[in-house]
């Protein structure tokens, strides 16, 4: 009776830390102003957990450097140095060493191979659901291997040190059971009170450009007339951070100023300014559902010069992570018209010479945000 005892309770123990490991994997999408992709997440026990992303790095292309993106896999291996609960998630600070290793280019380099290690430092936080949300940054030590006119060069990796304290952030969905805290899920969809009055939030954006209608007319330096017309198909891929703050007038409606940095073209940003129109559906506007939108706005250049026109049109699904906190997922086509600089034998044409700069570019937006 005691040797089946003493069985039975290592069977049950094993049980539990299977089903414990079990309960601590998770994969979602990892995004950066360099790179962007997939991420799984598998806890070893409490204290510490390994994570392994993979992704397009188009940091290069980022820095004007190479107009090609490459490819990255990173492993690291992290210990939780702070972790605290609260009545609807979980908190927790981490970090620990890692290594990387990809095909891409560097600084006044082609594309070769990377490796190199990586340190992670970040935050994420755990809902009543299973999402977690998380941002952090991956300072990057490596070596570049790379063709020449002299054959192989292997040198440092510049661009992973220049991006080493841009901020990547994440989401990942966790499978399996999970524990739920002071009613979890049920709290998120079970709340009742009126919404809150003023709204805020952050919201990041994948801009792929698809389409294209051009008109120019201007004096070349021979002193002759250019005239072009096209319209065609093209793509170009960009990105977008946006903050809001906005008012709910009314259980289903919405009204909030976007603002923040953007890119329209290549080598061609934006500071964004606009004014969003939301439409929430369903009989309870504050619990999870679906959303449709239209903004229109100008974005305002750096280096001076007519702002561009943008407008955008789209919907999503809202999901409630907690009574306070909402994830939305955002699919939207965006038409803007913009004065891009025009290049004449390598070299950009002075406004002088210009008399019609007429571009309209259209393109799908893929986002994500967080609103308060």
């Amino acid at each position: 009776m005691r040797i089946s005892g003493t069985i039975m309770a290592v069977f049950v123990t094993l049980a539990a830390a299977g089903n414990m490991t079990a309960q601590k994997k998770s994969v979602g999408a990892v995004i950066a102003p360099d790179r962007a992709g997939f991420g799984y997440q598998q806890f070893l026990d409490e204290d510490t957990f390994w994570n392994f992303d993979v992704g397009v790095d188009y940091g290069a292309h980022m820095l004007g450097q190479d107009s090609d993106p490459g490819v990255r896999i990173s492993f690291g291996y992290n210990f939780i140095i702070w972790d605290k609960t609260y009545p609807e998630g979980r908190s927790r600070i981490y970090a620990g060493p890692g290594i990387t290793a990809g095909y891409l280019a560097d600084k006044d380099n082609s594309h070769g191979g990377l490796a190199g290690v990586t340190g992670n430092f970040g935050f994420e936080h755990d809902f009543g659901i299973p999402v977690t949300l998380s941002v952090s940054i991956s300072p990057t030590l490596g070596l570049h291997l790379h063709n020449t006119e002299r054959g192989l060069q292997l040198k440092s990796y510049i661009n992973g040190l220049l991006w080493s304290f841009a901020p990547q952030a994440g989401i990942r969905y966790t499978f399996g059971a999970r524990e739920k805290t002071s009613g979890g899920r049920a709290l998120c969809m079970e709340r009742k009170g009126k919404r809150p009055l003023f709204t805020f939030g952050i919201e990041i954006d994948y801009a792929s450009t698809i389409a294209c209608t051009y008109h120019h007319n201007f004096r070349s330096a021979e002193g002759y007339r250019v005239n072009e017309k096209e319209s065609g198909f093209l793509y170009n891929g960009n990105g977008a951070v946006l903050v809001h703050a906005g008012l709910n007038l009314g259980r289903h409606y919405n009204l909030s100023l976007y603002a923040g940095y953007e890119g329209l073209a290549d080598n061609f940003r934006v500071f964004p300014v606009s004014i969003r129109n939301t439409w929430l559906f369903g009989k309870k506007a504050d619990h999870s559902g679906w959303l449709c939108y239209v903004d229109a706005g100008c974005g305002f250049r750096d280096a001076g010069g007519k702002p561009a026109i943008t407008g955008k049109a789209g919907g999503g699904y809202r999901l409630s992570l907690s009574g306070k906190v909402n994830l939305d997922f955002l699919l939207s086509y965006r038409i803007a018209y913009a004065e891009l600089p025009l290049v004449e034998n390598g070299e950009n044409v002075p406004e002088s010479r210009i008399m019609r700069n007429n571009n309209y570019l259209s393109a799908i937006n893929i986002g994500i945000g967080i609103t308060l």
